[in-house]
């Protein structure tokens, strides 16, 4: 429902932000009219109290006048023509007897019992009370003159008072609705424009997709948080951008790897089908198969391990391992197939370092690095491998004498299906996913791979494995 407090209307942003604005209008307005009417109303109290004041002030003057007249006398002459204002007097002798009083019927106070408490005008007592429900105002002051000290009464009706915070509340119930209309007209109209470019921001993301990635977002140049918003969004696509392009250039990498030898093996098929054959000749291209079949085999295998990397992992802890005795056991691996080329293979890891970590993926490491370093080293070369400590890390080099790597090819080399040019050939190169695998490999066990090359003047692989034991995938 539109209107249900659960329903989306209620949850939208516009309308949260609109009725916080009304909310903390409204307190403001309360709290300020609040406040004004309280000082509003002891300001006229205070200008009340003037008055009483001058009143009482000049009757003092009176008493301490030497005079003939009587107090009844020099009573009513000071009230005598006074008509601007409703103030009622009553004098009393020192016991608190009436001596005159401008209004019998006034509801005077009775005068305190502890006369001596009164110290001329420095002391009086007051109050407000109603009185023919009108508000008035009385204080009691005690005078001193010539004649015996008297006490006086006067006391003024505050219609005025009431009158005015009349007003003024009246005036605050029409300013506080009209001000929370104003304030939810305008926090609507300001909450939907500032929240316009989010929403603009949610129309251009609606739209993009894995056809689109390179639309990006428009900034508006202003430097705040929404600007922030969209860079970082923009970044967010970038980084998509670049996977998706990685993505496909991965599938088409992987469909020509495994294209090359299927049509391999159709073509050899057909020949055989084409006509008869002669059982060696039979056995020659079953061996063929065979080869295929292998290639297929390490480049699924390969696939399936990186793919094991880029999901989330379950990890296990790593076992102790003696770096040393893999590197001599790889060493003997190698040894045949560097004799083949003619390659001098030398393991220098005679030392026993202790690392942690997975065996056979350490070891899938550090065999594709040496196998490499021997299929592109020419005969005659060297191919040499140590393993030593760096203050708490454990380096683990392989370095050749062989075609070397360009320096324009050296940020590509641990892409997947990466081959260099010339020197690294489908035949002799593999399916270009070995770099990469050990690069992972390593990462997992919290290490790194560097790599220093130049064309010609041979490879060096360096591979760096932390001091403490590492968890690495199951």
């Amino acid at each position: 429902m539109f209107w249900s407090p659960k329903g989306t209307f209620w949850r939208r942003t516009d309308v949260r932000l609109t009725l916080w604005y009304s909310g903390a209008l409204l307190t403001v307005l309360a709290l300020a009219c609040g406040f004004l009417g309280y000082r509003l109303h002891r300001h006229m109290m205070k200008q009340a109290d003037a008055v009483l004041m001058d009143e009482a002030q000049e009757i003092q003057a009176l008493f301490s006048e030497g005079s003939d007249l009587s107090w009844t006398d020099r009573f009513k002459a000071e009230l005598g023509g006074r008509t601007s204002l409703k103030i009622y007097f009553r004098l009393l002798d020192s016991q608190g007897r009436e001596i005159v009083s401008s209004s019998p019927k006034f509801p005077w106070s009775p005068i305190p019992v502890d006369l001596d408490s009164w110290k001329g005008l420095g002391g009086y007592r007051g109050r407000v009370f109603q009185w023919r429900k009108v508000p008035h105002r009385e204080m009691t002051l005690r005078l001193k003159g010539k004649l015996a000290p008297v006490f006086l009464q006067v006391g003024m009706d505050l219609k005025q008072v009431r009158n005015a915070m009349e007003n003024f509340y009246r005036n605050v119930v029409i300013l506080i609705p009209t001000g929370l209309l104003i304030c939810v007209a305008g926090g609507w109209l300001l909450a939907r424009r500032s929240l316009a470019p989010i929403r603009e921001i949610a129309r251009t993301a609606e739209r993009i997709s894995s056809h689109n990635l390179g639309e990006r977002l428009e900034k508006r140049g202003s430097g705040d948080e929404l600007d922030d918003l969209v860079g970082t969004i923009n970044q967010m696509l970038d980084r998509l951008d670049r996977s998706f392009h990685e993505i496909r250039k991965f599938s088409a990498d992987v469909a020509h790897e495994l294209r090359t030898p299927l049509c391999a093996m159709r073509g050899e098929a057909e020949l055989l089908l084409s006509r008869s054959h002669s059982g060696d000749e039979y056995r020659e291209a079953m061996e063929r198969f065979a080869e295929q079949f292998d290639r297929l085999n390490r480049l699924t295998s390969d696939l399936l391990l990186l793919a094991r990397f880029e999901v989330r992992p379950q990890v296990q802890p790593g076992e102790r391992l003696d770096l040393g005795e893999l590197l001599r056991g790889l060493g003997e691996l190698f040894e045949a197939l560097a004799e083949e080329k003619g390659i001098s293979l030398e393991v220098a890891a005679w030392d026993s370092i202790q690392t942690s970590g997975d065996r056979a993926l350490l070891q899938q490491a550090f065999a594709n690095v040496i196998h490499n370093a021997i299929q592109y080293t020419p005969g005659g070369g060297q191919v040499k491998v140590t393993c030593e400590r760096e203050g708490a890390w454990v380096r683990v080099s392989v370095q050749d004498t062989g075609v070397g790597i360009p320096e324009q090819d050296l940020p590509h080399v641990f892409k997947r299906f990466y081959r260099v040019e010339k020197s690294r050939s489908r035949d002799t190169g593999g399916s270009g996913l070995g770099l990469s695998i050990s690069k992972r490999i390593l990462e997992v066990h919290g290490g790194k791979i560097d790599l220093l090359s130049a064309a010609g003047r041979g490879t060096t692989v360096e591979m760096w494995l932390p001091p403490t034991p590492v968890e690495v995938p199951s």
